[in-house]
């Protein structure tokens, strides 16, 4: 729990320095946007405060109960020699409940507990937002770059009809070509106009995400493009440093905590009291002292500890099932990486350069009257579609990254930082 435990607000506030003050007008890289919703989320914000709260049930569950004073008069307001107040007895005492069971022990160590688990929650939900932050990013990026194939898409469909146009005066080509590229345009313009909104879709996601209302940013996309192979090697191949392994640890022993606390309450408390009585009639005083303790003869607290056992048991089953969760889910995240880089490498390597010169190829046999306009439609769809595949397979690499990092906790860095430890 070394590495987890006491975030300060100070740290917070020295990461937050890191982030623009304003909403960037720069190109937003994916580091950018990882400072930034760190920084600004209302969502990790709250978590802070959720520690500070744990912080004052920690307090709070140290002090010892306050005594009590009371006063008491008799033989007042009635009849013959208790008429008014002369004759009364007047008392003044005081009591002090005395716990006994270590039961401030245990109240004590539930709430260290808890700040453990709140440290520990505040550091997942800053990993989960690097992970929506990183896949927001690439998504928008793909948006953009799908607008940027949706663009290229019409001008080679504004390009393929001007051929056809050309051969279609020249009478080298049937009328009805002419108007199968008519139809092939409209189309990019029906998928240029999708494109649009779905990146400006995509850009508010991503701003949204640090509650920026009107994104005044470009992105910077180079990074989408910069894949490496996948190494599932040392602490960043394993659940190591995932906070949700500590936090399920943390829920089983806050469990037994409370469990223990519900065993000390079993035990009866003492309660002392001392006072003084002045007997105004006979114009004497005295002292008074007493103890009482409950006789523990129905009531054991044997419900409660029943239950408390039953928590613990509870607790360590879904301990056990969230490991074998997140097992699978490192499995699957990094199948999926590997499959989207030979995705990615097959795509570069091989099909997207054929693509690309068969339709340079067909397109320049069309003109020479080789091939037919059907030839050049295909090669020009088909080259669309590798692009698209090769925007999507990115997107799903990046996707897949940010899964994996968020199972490995490799960013932990980025939250736990300038806090005090144990």
């Amino acid at each position: 729990m070394r590495h987890y435990q006491y975030l300060l607000c100070a740290g917070f506030i020295a990461f937050a320095s890191l982030a623009h003050a304003e909403p960037t007008t720069n190109s937003l890289s994916l580091d950018d946007s990882i400072r930034q919703v760190l920084a600004y989320s209302p969502a990790l914000k709250a978590k802070m405060e959720s520690i500070g709260g744990s912080r004052g049930e920690r307090q709070q569950s140290g002090l010892i109960p306050n005594p009590e004073i009371s006063i008491e008069a008799e033989n007042i307001l009635g009849n013959g020699s208790a008429n008014g107040i002369d004759g009364a007895e007047v008392t003044v005492g005081i009591a002090q409940l005395v716990e006994l069971g270590g039961k401030r022990g245990a109240r004590l160590s539930a709430a260290n507990r808890l700040v453990d688990q709140t440290n520990l929650e505040y550091a997942a939900a800053g990993l989960d937002l690097v992970r929506d932050a990183s896949i927001s990013w690439a998504e928008a990026v793909a948006s953009a770059e799908e607008l940027r194939l949706a663009q290229d898409q019409k001008e080679l469909a504004d390009e393929v009809l001007s051929s056809v146009s050309r051969r279609v005066a020249a009478a080298a080509e049937n009328v009805i070509q002419k108007s199968k590229a008519e139809v092939a345009l409209a189309a990019s313009k029906i998928e240029l106009a999708k494109a649009e909104r779905n990146k400006m879709a995509s850009i508010k996601a991503l701003a949204g995400l640090w509650g920026e209302d009107t994104p005044a940013f470009n992105l910077d996309t180079a990074g989408f493009f910069d894949v490496g192979q996948p190494d599932f090697t040392g602490n960043d191949a394993t659940l190591a440093n995932n906070p949700d392994l500590k936090l399920i640890e943390a829920g089983v022993g806050l469990a037994r905590a409370n469990l223990d606390i519900e065993r000390a309450n079993a035990v009866p408390d003492v309660t002392f009291e001392a006072g003084v009585r002045d007997n105004r009639d006979a114009e004497e005083q005295s002292f008074l002292a007493g103890v009482s303790i409950p006789f523990p003869a129905f009531n054991r607290n044997q419900g409660t500890i029943l239950k408390a056992g039953h928590d613990v048991t509870k607790a360590e089953h879904e301990k056990a099932a969230t490991i074998n969760a997140l097992d699978l889910s490192l499995v699957k995240a990094q199948n999926a990486l590997e499959i989207s880089y030979a995705e990615i490498t097959s795509l570069e390597k091989d099909i997207l350069p054929s693509a690309e010169k068969a339709f340079s190829q067909a397109r320049k046999a069309y003109q020479s009257g080789k091939f037919s306009y059907l030839e050049v439609l295909d090669g020009q769809r088909t080259l669309f579609d590798v692009r698209m595949q090769h925007v999507v397979a990115l997107k799903d690499y990046h996707t897949a990254k940010a899964e994996l990092d968020r199972l490995t906790g490799k960013h932990l860095n980025l939250i736990q930082f300038g806090g005090e430890q144990k």
